[in-house]
């Protein structure tokens, strides 16, 4: 678990958007690029197995439902 967060410490988790902020906001899914994050957490966690249901849920900024990962 420690080597997890020295990892996530030093990756570059997120990245702007060509055009900035203002792209993100108005035409992108959200303010900075998380596809860095996605790809650390698949890399992370390739090996570990779940014994347990994991179940995320968010919120759509756009119309303000619910959307469950599960």
């Amino acid at each position: 678990m420690e080597q997890f967060w020295r990892d996530g410490a030093n990756a570059a988790l997120y990245k702007n958007w060509f055009g900035g902020v203002a792209r993100g906001l108005f035409f992108e899914g959200g303010l900075y690029n998380s596809a860095p994050l996605e790809d650390f957490l698949k890399k992370e966690f390739k090996d570990v197995k779940m014994n347990r249901k994991v179940d995320i849920g968010i919120v759509d900024v756009l119309d303000g439902s619910y959307k469950d990962f599960s």
